[in-house]
């Protein structure tokens, strides 16, 4: 429903599978990282990253909450009792 990977909305990226890391050194951000200015650019790129990823996943869980509610809404039956009409109810404890 969000559109991204648990992985990407926690961290800003996705996770590395053993495939990735039997096949190629990829350089790592981190390592490249080497004064004050580098690491403070790189956390305001990955805060705007995130941010975003956020606000997308809320807007494509409004969408599929609206989608499901209409889903369900189509189904659903509205029954009227009358005061005195005899009715069934769940024990529900």
């Amino acid at each position: 429903s969000t559109g991204q990977t648990p992985a990407f909305l926690m961290y800003g990226q996705e996770l590395k599978l053993p495939l990735d890391l039997m096949y190629g050194p990829e350089v790592e951000v981190l390592d490249e990282l080497r004064s004050s200015d580098e690491v403070r650019a790189y956390t305001e790129r990955l805060k705007a990253i995130l941010d975003s990823a956020h606000e997308s996943a809320k807007e494509n869980l409004e969408i599929a909450r609206e989608n499901q509610k209409s889903s369900y809404d189509l189904h659903r039956k509205n029954i009227q009792f009358a005061v005195g009409e005899k009715v069934l109810m769940a024990n529900t404890a």
